[in-house]
């Protein structure tokens, strides 16, 4: 007598296998074990099955006969992540992935990061607390920590190889004299600031601005160094204007 079986879809999360035989005494048996790709073991009496375990994949029989359960022996296979061997994965590799939800099925999911110790690169956006981040990276509109970076400086390209129609900025005065500073408190945690409001900038420097919803939503304050650097040089301009005729009266 010989029986023919297959091992299907397993999921990496847990596989229980449950395997039962009949056979009248006296009679041969005989197995044939079929993997997914097509591959058969043929497995007769006095043969042995070996299932090796490592790389984190635990696998055990349990003797159920003398219990409830009407299969005399269950086949388990278990994942141990603490004994789980480490893999370096490169951005595009495809990497399977057990679903808590849904432990019958695997899922895949492209990486899109590489990471070799010291390196992190990300393919794509990275929000920090954004589930859908728009910019390469995206932290929540939030005024508490939540919302905050630190770092001892952030470095802006500035290069003359990057940029054309390169002008000196006319007028800055009258730039600054239509922009408004005020103090406020932010709605989400009273937080008392001063600054700029984004719709009134918009209207006046729209090139500092970041939209939302195609509406001002924030502001790019360090451009503002560029505009006051021009009024000040005005405004020396100026007094040296008034010093000069002030000389020629005395």
């Amino acid at each position: 007598m010989s029986r023919r079986g297959t091992i299907g879809a397993w999921s990496i999360r847990r596989l229980t296998s449950h395997v039962e035989e009949v056979a009248p005494a006296g009679s041969s048996m005989s197995w044939i074990l079929e993997d997914g790709d097509g591959t058969e073991v043929s497995v007769g009496n006095n043969n042995e099955i070996k299932f090796a375990e490592g790389g984190g994949v635990n696998i055990n029989w349990t003797d159920t006969s003398d219990g409830s359960d009407s299969d005399p022996f269950d086949l388990t296979f278990t994942i141990d992540p603490t004994d789980a061997t480490a893999v370096d994965i490169a951005a595009g590799d495809l990497v399977l992935i057990a679903d808590a939800s849904d432990s019958s099925n695997l899922k895949k999911a492209a990486v899109g990061y590489a990471w070799d110790g010291s390196n992190f690169y990300i393919d794509g956006k990275l929000g920090v607390g954004v589930e859908s981040p728009t910019y390469a990276l995206d932290i929540p509109n939030n005024s508490g920590v939540a919302g905050i970076a630190r770092a001892t400086a952030f470095v802006t390209y500035s290069s003359r190889r990057l940029k054309k129609n390169v002008a000196q900025i006319e007028a800055p005065l009258d730039i600054v004299k239509n922009l408004r500073g005020v103090t406020f408190n932010w709605k989400d945690t009273n937080k008392k600031e001063i600054g700029l409001i984004a719709e009134e900038v918009n209207k006046v420097l729209p090139e500092i601005v970041a939209y939302q919803n195609g509406s001002p939503a924030a502001l790019d304050y360090p451009k503002l160094v560029a505009l006051l650097i021009e009024c000040v040089k005005e405004l020396q301009e100026r007094i040296n204007l008034l010093e000069k005729k002030s000389d020629v009266s005395i």
